[in-house]
């Protein structure tokens, strides 16, 4: 059995998690919250919701296009009404951002 596939999902998955942490840790910091429940049903729904989210990810996966993620990806965005309402110059930037972040994946997955 060839354990390269499970090599470069493990080393997307790490990284992933890292950063999705690191956003986590931010937003309950910025909460100031005085009691530990806030932050504790946050860390477990990110505990619950990323192994679900990454099952997912591999169903779909199977049976998508893979040059369609950042169509699906720029639709969904489109759809936001905070977005809608954002200036032009705030829209392009919010794009550039979203095609930079998917060629960095993309680098990130050729070189694992």
């Amino acid at each position: 059995m060839d354990s390269e596939p499970f090599n470069t999902l493990l080393v997307a998955l790490v990284f992933l998690q890292f950063f999705e942490g690191i956003a986590l840790g931010t937003r309950i910091n910025d909460l100031n919250s005085q009691s530990l429940i806030k932050p504790i049903i946050m860390g477990t729904l990110l505990s619950v919701m990323a192994p679900v989210g990454n099952a997912i990810d591999m169903g779909v996966r199977r049976g998508m296009n893979p040059a369609s993620a950042v169509l699906a990806q720029a639709i969904l965005i489109n759809h936001s009404v905070g977005f809608r309402k954002s200036s032009m110059g705030r829209k392009a930037f919010r794009f550039l951002c979203m095609y930079v972040g998917a060629g960095i994946m993309a680098v990130l997955g050729i070189w694992t």
